[in-house]
């Protein structure tokens, strides 16, 4: 491959992405491969997202990556749960004192590199200080709204009645919102879009093995996801689970019978995809997208106290394309499940293409010739 450059002569579009979680971060790598000789693009991620990041894009010298230093950090339960109580602690000291170093990344990539707009997957912050300085802004994520229950108890009833609130608060910062959802509606203003190619060239391949992918997802602490299947596969043996670790934590015991896949990188997954005959997730959006694009079976593992992640979960069970696994289910009845799992239903109402929505708002205002002129 002949050697390529940085064209200082094209426009910056910046990209702020949410992090330790994969989803945003995979959605918007089509886009980012797309803008490629069209404009150059400085990436700001979570500090664990670069070294990969960097990696991916190690042959594009018109892709810059930057680690912002905080972010708001969800947190996790043993049970794969979301850990409300750790995730508002971690949303409060954000708000008290970490919110500043991130400003002062924004303060800096905007004036050594002033965007032609940025966009934004999605960190509410990062749009109310591109309103604040009039920069154009476009935010991208996958919650309708569709599902705000936290559960019962006070304090989740609260957060059931403020979440949808600052949501919908926060979907009115950008110039446009776009919202990628498996629901027909969306909260004004923001626009639907179709389901966005996490992959440029991977077909629908079938797989008569029966052979399934375990996406931990998130920065979870998956102990007893790994237990579970590994008594599945003891009543199950001809059937074949695989993980592939991109964080320490995530790998299986020694004598487990998981089998463990090492990707080149944690980003690469169209091989992991074309291999398999489906996957067992906890619903996160990008997984989710990556498998009916692919035309794999569907098994969600569900989370009680994570609304966004229950809507795409009960929009994929409502529509039959997925079946539901529970930890409390007994071994041998998942077995049974895996060895001959239903089959799904027609693709014909199955939209995709988003990608190119966002593209051609990213492009217009890369054609405007308008640059991000500011003062701090």
């Amino acid at each position: 491959m002949p050697h390529q450059t940085d064209d200082s002569s094209l426009p910056w579009v910046h990209f702020w992405l949410f992090g330790p979680e994969f989803g945003c971060v995979k959605r918007e790598l089509t886009v980012v491969r797309k803008l490629h000789g069209r404009a150059r693009c400085l990436l700001l991620v979570h500090p664990r997202h670069k070294p990969m990041l960097q990696d991916y894009f190690r042959q594009t010298p018109s892709v810059h990556i930057q680690a912002y230093r905080y972010g708001l950090q969800l947190a996790y339960r043993p049970d794969f749960d979301l850990d409300i109580t750790k995730s508002i602690l971690n949303m409060l000291k954000y708000i008290l004192w970490q919110w500043w170093a991130d400003w002062r990344m924004f303060q800096r990539a905007v004036l050594e590199r002033p965007p032609a707009v940025i966009v934004n997957d999605f960190l509410p912050q990062v749009s109310l200080w591109a309103r604040w300085h009039h920069i154009p802004c476009l935010g991208v994520y996958n919650y309708a709204l569709q599902q705000t229950d936290f559960g019962p108890g006070i304090l989740k009833r609260t957060l059931s009645g403020l979440v949808p609130v600052l949501f919908r608060m926060a979907y009115r910062l950008p110039r446009r919102m776009f919202i990628e959802t498996l629901y027909p509606q969306v909260p004004p203003p923001a626009v639907r879009i179709p389901l966005i190619r996490r992959f440029a060239a991977v077909g629908r391949h079938p797989v008569t093995e029966k052979r399934y992918f375990l996406a931990l997802g998130g920065h979870s602490r998956p102990e007893a996801v790994l237990d579970f299947f590994s008594e599945v596969l003891r009543h199950a043996p001809e059937i074949r689970i695989s993980i592939a670790p991109r964080y320490p934590d995530e790998s299986p015991a020694q004598n487990s019978p998981l089998c463990r896949i090492e990707l080149s990188n944690p980003l690469h997954t169209e091989e992991l995809f074309e291999a398999i005959s489906g996957v067992i997730t906890k619903a996160g959006f990008t997984t989710v997208a990556e498998a009916l694009q692919t035309g794999k079976a569907l098994f969600l593992l569900p989370l009680a106290s994570h609304p966004e992640i229950r809507e795409t979960e009960t929009a994929l069970l409502k529509s039959g394309r997925a079946q539901q696994i529970q930890l409390s289910d007994p071994p041998e009845r998942v077995a049974e499940l895996l060895r001959h799992p239903p089959e799904p239903p027609s693709d014909a109402d199955l939209l995709f293409g988003g990608e190119e929505m966002v593209l051609q708002e990213i492009l217009r205002y890369v054609a405007s010739g308008n640059r991000a002129r500011t003062t701090f």
